[in-house]
């Protein structure tokens, strides 16, 4: 009887486990540290090695994504998919280093067929004539459902 009780135990808490590990809000925010860490590039990688991310990220974006990064300069605006990749090849070739880090993360928001993950970054984007992020952020990323995944339709990032 104790090993049918202990069992039942085990199988509701794996359950539980499971149901939080696939909801939508835990998805969403394993997609955005992914994003993230994908904006984390070491000093002295090789840009063949830093594009690969392309592939990866070009799976999380919706078509088209919109972009709002002040500090950022034309990288604002609604863009393709294949813009936003060209873009990050751009930033792979072209940044000495980059750095993200997530502080925290608010609870997210999800909605029949939408998410928004709010979240404090430490970020530093070290480009060879500016530093568009250097420090303390907030970043709000909003996804949608599609019949492929979530994929994020929209980024707004400010530097405090």
């Amino acid at each position: 009887m104790r090993r049918l009780v202990l069992l039942a135990a085990i199988l509701a808490a794996s359950a539980g486990v499971l149901a939080w590990w696939f909801s939508p809000g835990q998805i969403v925010k394993r997609r955005t540290r992914h994003v993230l860490d994908l904006l984390t590039l070491d000093a002295g990688t090789p840009a063949t090695n830093r594009m690969l991310g392309t592939f990866s990220l070009g799976r999380l974006l919706d078509d088209p994504v919109a972009l709002d990064l002040p500090s950022a300069g034309e990288a604002n605006g609604s863009f393709s998919r294949q813009d936003v990749e060209a873009g990050y090849q751009w930033l792979c070739r072209n940044v000495k280093e980059s750095r993200v880090r997530v502080v925290r993360f608010d609870p997210v928001a999800t909605t029949d067929g939408s998410a928004i993950v709010r979240a404090e970054l430490d970020a530093r984007v070290d480009l060879p004539d500016s530093r568009p992020f250097d420090g303390p952020s907030d970043a709000t990323f909003e996804w949608r459902k599609r019949d492929d995944g979530w994929r994020l339709a929209r980024v707004s990032w400010r530097g405090r």
